[in-house]
């Protein structure tokens, strides 16, 4: 089983729950650790506010003596440029844990020029219509996200926008970026999946819960892991804690 489950939401952002349920159902199914990462800030309408932030640390430390869980403040940031920006300024880094990334399709883009460059394309493409080219751009996008953002997880890798999977595990595993395999969907092709895993990449399973009774189910992506028949000692959070320290 999974010791912890490093991406989860609450009302906060769009997800159903409260920090204090999130933490009942983690305790109830015996994890370790569990983390909250709502949506960075530039998510339209879904995102969390800064003034959320102080909140959330504050209920963490109220709670922490009465369950046997440890609550960890995480971030879903979005990747929402061209250039693989995520909307977390370097100065807000220190005011959470860890730092989870993905694509998202309903996301402020920094600058007219680059939403009709990157966002705009990106939201209105028919995923079977992408092209060389088109990948060839959203692997450069995912891949400067990993070098520049001091992320700890890439999230849902091909959900959204396709990339060339294995340049961008060539650079998750240059900065120790563990790429997550989603509760809700694993957007990629058994073939990538394989892709990633012959080069070694470290891959976190996660229950991107939106529900509180969604915490920890890790089915869906765990199908895959024994369908393929990889070695679980490669998922960095089966039966272990990962290191989510944080990126300097």
């Amino acid at each position: 089983m999974i010791w912890g489950d490093y991406h989860t939401h609450t009302k906060n952002s769009d997800g159903h729950g409260t920090l204090i349920e999130t933490l009942r159902q983690a305790q109830k199914l015996g994890l370790r650790q569990v983390g909250i990462t709502d949506h960075g800030f530039r998510h339209v309408a879904r995102g969390m506010k800064p003034r959320d932030v102080d909140k959330m640390r504050t209920q963490i430390e109220q709670y922490k003596a009465e369950f046997d869980v440890q609550c960890l403040l995480g971030i879903e940031a979005n990747i929402y440029t061209s250039d693989g920006q995520i909307d977390l300024l370097p100065q807000q880094r220190d005011l959470f844990d860890y730092v989870v990334a993905g694509y998202h399709k309903a996301v402020w883009s920094k600058s007219i020029a680059d939403a009709f460059r990157f966002g705009i394309p990106a939201f209105c493409a028919d995923w079977t219509s992408y092209t060389d080219a088109q990948r060839r751009k959203y692997t450069k996008t995912m891949v400067q996200a990993i070098k520049t953002g001091k992320i700890n997880v890439l999230a849902h890798l091909n959900y959204g926008i396709p990339a060339f999977v294995s340049e961008v595990g060539k650079a998750a595993m240059d900065y120790d970026v563990y790429v997550e395999l989603n509760g809700k969907r694993v957007s990629m092709t058994d073939d990538e999946v394989m892709t990633l895993y012959d080069m070694g990449v470290k891959f976190i399973l996660n229950s991107d819960g939106h529900y509180p009774n969604k915490i920890g189910n890790v089915d869906v992506p765990l199908a895959v892991v024994d369908r393929l028949k990889l070695d679980k000692s490669r998922i960095v959070n089966w039966e272990k804690l990962p290191d989510m320290t944080k990126k300097i």
